[in-house]
């Protein structure tokens, strides 16, 4: 397992499932033994979305790469101009993220936008399909989603998702902001 507490706060490429192509670049914020928060960054150097990713799903992180050092002056210029984060969706607050000290980082997300009714997308082992929705209710092992489609909008039926079927989660996102927003 790679060792993520070398790669806090500073940016990085992040691979998933050994896929040269599936990447994120941002910053881990916070990790713990299943998941890591990562402050995901837009190929302009705009603030992107948080993404929880599954440890075991990662399989190289990069630092210094020449993608990197542009994405890095994206960031500065973005910043500069006021358009990192245009509508402040980067509001986490990793020191008061989570009260139950006793949870999981999964457990303290799925929480906390349980509470807040906001949409989310998850991707799930096995299964290579994105899943939109609102999470409706969470119990110990399982929480229920209220999947919506991001397209047509159209409302499907509650479905179950062993919490360790979950691989990523995406929140706080612009797209998710938005797809809230309509629905």
């Amino acid at each position: 397992m790679i060792e993520l507490k070398s790669f806090m706060n500073k940016l990085i490429e992040l691979y998933i499932n050994d896929d040269e192509y599936n990447f994120f670049v941002g910053y881990i914020i916070d990790y713990d033994f299943e998941f890591c928060l990562m402050k995901s960054i837009d190929k302009n150097g705009c603030f992107s979305s948080y993404q929880l990713i599954r440890n075991s799903t990662i399989s190289n992180i990069e630092i210094d790469t020449d993608y990197l050092e542009v994405i890095g002056k994206c960031i500065e210029i973005s910043k500069k101009l006021g358009i990192y984060d245009q509508i402040s969706l980067d509001t986490i607050n990793k020191n008061i993220l989570c009260d139950m000290k006793s949870s999981s980082l999964l457990d303290c997300i799925l929480q906390k936008e349980f509470l807040e009714k906001t949409v989310i997308s998850l991707c799930l082992k096995n299964d290579d399909d994105v899943y939109f929705g609102y999470i409706g209710s969470i119990e110990e092992s399982y929480i229920y989603l209220n999947p919506i489609d991001d397209l047509s909008l159209q409302e499907y039926e509650k479905i179950k998702i062993l919490k360790s079927d979950i691989e990523s989660l995406e929140f706080k996102g612009l797209n998710l902001y938005l797809l809230n927003a309509i629905y």
